[in-house]
Protein backbone atom coordinates (compact mmCIF):
# COMPACT_ATOMS: atom_id res chain seq x y z
CA UNK A 1 0.00 0.00 0.00
CA UNK A 2 2.95 2.27 1.14
CA UNK A 3 4.83 1.43 -2.56
CA UNK A 4 1.49 2.29 -4.43
CA UNK A 5 0.85 5.58 -2.49
CA UNK A 6 4.47 7.00 -3.21
CA UNK A 7 4.05 6.03 -6.95
CA UNK A 8 1.39 8.93 -6.98
CA UNK A 9 3.30 10.98 -4.89
CA UNK A 10 2.18 10.39 -1.13
CA UNK A 11 3.79 9.35 1.82
CA UNK A 12 2.30 7.01 4.38
CA UNK A 13 3.56 7.08 7.61
CA UNK A 14 2.25 5.41 10.87
CA UNK A 15 0.80 7.38 13.70
CA UNK A 16 -1.46 6.79 16.84
CA UNK A 17 -1.30 3.23 18.18
CA UNK A 18 0.44 0.73 15.82
CA UNK A 19 3.79 2.54 16.25
CA UNK A 20 3.47 2.56 19.99
CA UNK A 21 1.90 -0.52 20.43
CA UNK A 22 4.99 -1.81 18.44
CA UNK A 23 7.65 -0.52 20.83
CA UNK A 24 5.85 -2.19 23.26
CA UNK A 25 5.04 -5.29 22.46
CA UNK A 26 7.23 -5.99 19.67
CA UNK A 27 4.46 -7.13 17.21
CA UNK A 28 2.32 -5.00 14.99
CA UNK A 29 -1.89 -3.99 15.66
CA UNK A 30 -4.07 -4.62 12.85
CA UNK A 31 -5.52 -1.59 13.05
CA UNK A 32 -3.45 1.36 11.38
CA UNK A 33 -3.75 4.99 11.63
CA UNK A 34 -1.68 6.33 8.32
CA UNK A 35 -1.23 9.67 7.58
CA UNK A 36 -0.67 10.55 3.94
CA UNK A 37 1.79 13.37 3.65
CA UNK A 38 3.08 14.79 0.10
CA UNK A 39 6.40 13.56 -1.56
CA UNK A 40 6.35 14.04 -5.03
CA UNK A 41 8.04 16.75 -6.97
CA UNK A 42 7.32 20.25 -6.88
CA UNK A 43 4.80 22.28 -3.65
CA UNK A 44 2.21 19.85 -2.29
CA UNK A 45 -1.74 20.00 -3.93
CA UNK A 46 -3.36 22.56 -1.98
CA UNK A 47 -7.26 22.48 -1.07
CA UNK A 48 -9.65 20.43 -3.67
CA UNK A 49 -6.84 19.41 -5.70
CA UNK A 50 -5.19 17.52 -2.23
CA UNK A 51 -8.46 16.04 -1.81
CA UNK A 52 -8.97 14.95 -5.15
CA UNK A 53 -5.49 13.53 -5.12
CA UNK A 54 -6.09 11.32 -1.58
CA UNK A 55 -9.70 10.26 -2.84
CA UNK A 56 -8.70 8.88 -6.35
CA UNK A 57 -6.17 6.77 -4.88
CA UNK A 58 -8.06 5.61 -1.77
CA UNK A 59 -10.92 4.60 -4.69
CA UNK A 60 -8.15 3.08 -6.79
CA UNK A 61 -8.18 0.65 -3.93
CA UNK A 62 -11.02 -0.77 -4.24
CA UNK A 63 -10.61 -4.15 -6.10
CA UNK A 64 -8.32 -4.80 -2.66
CA UNK A 65 -10.51 -3.54 -0.04
CA UNK A 66 -13.09 -2.13 1.05
CA UNK A 67 -13.34 1.62 0.94
CA UNK A 68 -15.21 4.27 2.64
CA UNK A 69 -15.02 7.50 3.28
CA UNK A 70 -15.46 9.64 6.91
CA UNK A 71 -15.41 12.71 8.20
CA UNK A 72 -12.46 15.30 7.46
CA UNK A 73 -11.71 13.30 4.61
CA UNK A 74 -10.31 10.29 6.72
CA UNK A 75 -10.61 6.64 4.15
CA UNK A 76 -11.31 3.43 6.32
CA UNK A 77 -9.82 0.47 4.11
CA UNK A 78 -10.80 -3.01 4.93
CA UNK A 79 -9.67 -5.89 3.01
CA UNK A 80 -11.91 -7.98 0.89
CA UNK A 81 -9.94 -11.33 1.42
CA UNK A 82 -11.27 -11.56 4.82
CA UNK A 83 -8.01 -10.29 6.68
CA UNK A 84 -7.84 -8.57 9.13
CA UNK A 85 -5.66 -4.85 8.76
CA UNK A 86 -7.53 -2.28 8.88
CA UNK A 87 -6.16 1.22 7.43
CA UNK A 88 -7.45 4.42 8.28
CA UNK A 89 -5.95 7.43 5.96
CA UNK A 90 -6.05 10.64 7.03
CA UNK A 91 -4.85 14.05 5.47
CA UNK A 92 -2.38 16.02 7.68
CA UNK A 93 -4.65 18.75 9.25
CA UNK A 94 -4.33 21.74 11.71
CA UNK A 95 -7.77 21.92 14.24
CA UNK A 96 -8.54 25.66 15.28
CA UNK A 97 -11.27 25.96 18.10
CA UNK A 98 -13.35 29.37 18.71
CA UNK A 99 -12.19 31.79 20.91
CA UNK A 100 -13.11 31.76 24.36
CA UNK A 101 -13.28 28.63 27.43
CA UNK A 102 -15.99 26.46 25.87
CA UNK A 103 -17.58 24.39 26.31
CA UNK A 104 -16.79 22.87 23.30
CA UNK A 105 -17.98 19.14 22.21
CA UNK A 106 -15.92 16.66 20.41
CA UNK A 107 -15.97 18.30 17.01
CA UNK A 108 -16.20 21.86 17.48
CA UNK A 109 -13.18 23.06 15.75
CA UNK A 110 -12.56 24.08 11.89
CA UNK A 111 -10.09 21.77 9.91
CA UNK A 112 -7.68 22.71 7.47
CA UNK A 113 -6.53 20.23 5.19
CA UNK A 114 -2.92 20.14 4.06
CA UNK A 115 -0.73 17.70 2.66
CA UNK A 116 2.27 19.71 2.84
CA UNK A 117 1.73 20.64 6.42
CA UNK A 118 4.99 19.97 8.66
CA UNK A 119 5.31 16.72 10.53
CA UNK A 120 5.38 18.37 13.59
CA UNK A 121 2.29 21.10 13.30
CA UNK A 122 0.17 17.96 12.31
CA UNK A 123 1.07 15.95 14.95
CA UNK A 124 0.49 19.05 17.30
CA UNK A 125 -3.42 17.72 16.55
CA UNK A 126 -2.74 14.54 18.08
CA UNK A 127 -3.94 14.09 21.83
CA UNK A 128 -0.71 12.08 24.02
CA UNK A 129 3.22 12.20 22.99
CA UNK A 130 2.96 8.45 22.82
CA UNK A 131 0.18 8.30 20.48
CA UNK A 132 1.97 11.27 18.56
CA UNK A 133 5.11 9.18 17.19
CA UNK A 134 5.53 8.77 12.83
CA UNK A 135 6.71 5.42 11.67
CA UNK A 136 7.54 5.30 8.06
CA UNK A 137 6.45 2.38 6.72
CA UNK A 138 8.87 2.28 3.61
CA UNK A 139 12.00 2.42 5.43
CA UNK A 140 11.01 1.94 9.24
CA UNK A 141 12.38 4.95 10.87
CA UNK A 142 10.44 6.77 13.38
CA UNK A 143 10.03 10.71 13.99
CA UNK A 144 9.59 11.75 17.62
CA UNK A 145 9.29 16.22 17.60
CA UNK A 146 7.18 15.50 20.89
CA UNK A 147 9.59 13.60 22.83
CA UNK A 148 6.94 10.44 22.80
CA UNK A 149 9.68 7.95 23.68
CA UNK A 150 11.12 9.30 26.66
CA UNK A 151 7.22 9.30 27.75
CA UNK A 152 6.59 5.99 26.27
CA UNK A 153 10.15 4.58 28.31
CA UNK A 154 8.53 6.07 31.51
CA UNK A 155 5.07 4.95 30.63
CA UNK A 156 4.01 8.01 31.28
CA UNK A 157 0.51 9.90 29.50
CA UNK A 158 1.60 13.61 28.77
CA UNK A 159 -0.61 15.59 26.49
CA UNK A 160 0.76 17.03 22.80
CA UNK A 161 -0.61 20.94 22.33
CA UNK A 162 -2.56 23.49 23.87
CA UNK A 163 -5.85 22.74 22.68
CA UNK A 164 -5.71 19.36 24.59
CA UNK A 165 -8.56 19.88 27.20
CA UNK A 166 -10.88 21.69 24.90
CA UNK A 167 -12.02 17.93 23.60
CA UNK A 168 -13.87 16.42 26.48
CA UNK A 169 -13.71 12.67 24.76
CA UNK A 170 -9.62 12.99 25.64
CA UNK A 171 -10.09 13.01 29.00
CA UNK A 172 -11.83 9.57 28.21
CA UNK A 173 -9.30 8.46 26.21
CA UNK A 174 -6.90 9.27 29.43
CA UNK A 175 -8.94 7.00 31.58
CA UNK A 176 -8.84 4.36 29.27
CA UNK A 177 -5.40 4.55 27.99
CA UNK A 178 -3.75 3.98 31.99
CA UNK A 179 -6.28 1.16 31.97
CA UNK A 180 -4.76 -0.40 28.53
CA UNK A 181 -1.17 0.81 29.43
CA UNK A 182 -0.78 0.55 32.57
CA UNK A 183 0.84 4.37 32.16
CA UNK A 184 0.79 6.66 35.05
CA UNK A 185 -0.78 10.29 34.25
CA UNK A 186 2.21 13.22 33.78
CA UNK A 187 1.96 16.07 35.92
CA UNK A 188 1.01 18.11 32.53
CA UNK A 189 -1.72 15.59 32.52
CA UNK A 190 -3.43 15.90 36.35
CA UNK A 191 -3.17 19.42 35.50
CA UNK A 192 -5.59 19.66 32.12
CA UNK A 193 -7.58 17.23 33.70
CA UNK A 194 -8.89 19.56 35.98
CA UNK A 195 -9.30 21.84 33.24
CA UNK A 196 -11.86 19.75 31.16
CA UNK A 197 -15.24 21.11 30.51
CA UNK A 198 -17.90 18.43 30.27
CA UNK A 199 -21.14 19.78 29.57
CA UNK A 200 -20.57 18.57 25.86
CA UNK A 201 -19.79 15.26 26.69
CA UNK A 202 -22.42 12.50 24.81
CA UNK A 203 -23.22 9.22 26.19
CA UNK A 204 -22.04 8.12 23.05
CA UNK A 205 -18.59 8.74 23.84
CA UNK A 206 -18.96 7.49 27.25
CA UNK A 207 -20.10 4.31 26.02
CA UNK A 208 -18.01 4.03 23.20
CA UNK A 209 -14.46 4.74 24.76
CA UNK A 210 -15.88 3.43 28.16
CA UNK A 211 -16.17 -0.38 26.71
CA UNK A 212 -12.80 -0.55 25.18
CA UNK A 213 -11.75 -1.79 28.22
CA UNK A 214 -13.15 -2.93 31.44
CA UNK A 215 -16.36 -0.79 31.84
CA UNK A 216 -16.20 -1.11 35.33
CA UNK A 217 -13.18 -0.01 36.20
CA UNK A 218 -13.24 2.48 33.36
CA UNK A 219 -16.56 4.06 35.38
CA UNK A 220 -15.01 3.90 38.64
CA UNK A 221 -12.09 6.26 37.40
CA UNK A 222 -14.18 8.15 35.41
CA UNK A 223 -16.80 8.56 38.97
CA UNK A 224 -13.75 10.22 40.80
CA UNK A 225 -13.31 12.85 38.31
CA UNK A 226 -17.10 13.79 38.24
CA UNK A 227 -17.83 15.74 41.18
CA UNK A 228 -18.15 19.37 40.46
CA UNK A 229 -17.14 19.12 36.77
CA UNK A 230 -20.28 19.62 35.25
CA UNK A 231 -21.25 23.17 34.72
CA UNK A 232 -17.79 24.35 35.96
CA UNK A 233 -17.20 27.78 35.41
Amino acid sequence: LALKARNVGLNLIAVGGAPRDFLLKGSWPHDWDLEARWAGPGPAPQGAAAEKLLRDFCRSQEATYKVEELSFLVFRLKRRDGGRERFEIACPRTETYPKGPGPFGHSDFKVRLDLGLPLEKALQRRDFTVNALALSLLDGSIQDPTQGLADLALKKLRPVGPDFAKDPVRLLRAIRFRLKLGFTWHPELEKAAKEFRLERLTPHYLREEGFKENFFLFMRDFAQLWPGRMGAP
